[in-house]
């Protein structure tokens, strides 16, 4: 006597799960494509940081102190460049006056 096997019935996925499939990829692609973006972002960004940046010299630093009475006024400029600039640009100034019996005054 034959024995009669039966295979299993082979569910063809439904269009819902096809469908789901696709979209999950897609969505996995935006956020791989959003992740590539924020790190070349933050790369430039760093990038013009440590370009921007220019660590003083300890022997042109100033050794005069409020205590010998004298005022003294620092100005502070903010710059920036753009890309393929060598020299930036200044975009703000405050011009800070120090005193040591009128302690602080600020001229913007």
């Amino acid at each position: 006597m034959d024995t009669i096997r039966f295979q299993p019935f082979e569910k063809k996925p439904s269009r819902l799960m096809h469908r789901l499939q696709i979209s999950f990829v897609i969505l996995l692609g935006i956020m791989f494509t959003l992740g590539a973006f924020a790190i070349h972002y933050y790369n430039g960004i760093q990038q013009t940081l440590n370009g921007i940046h220019v660590p003083l010299s300890k022997d042109k630093a100033s050794t005069s102190t409020l205590a010998d009475g004298h005022a003294f006024s620092i100005l502070m400029i903010g710059t920036d460049a753009r890309a393929g600039e060598t020299n930036g640009r200044s975009d703000s100034m405050i011009l800070a006056t120090i005193n040591k019996e009128k302690k602080f005054r600020q001229n913007a």
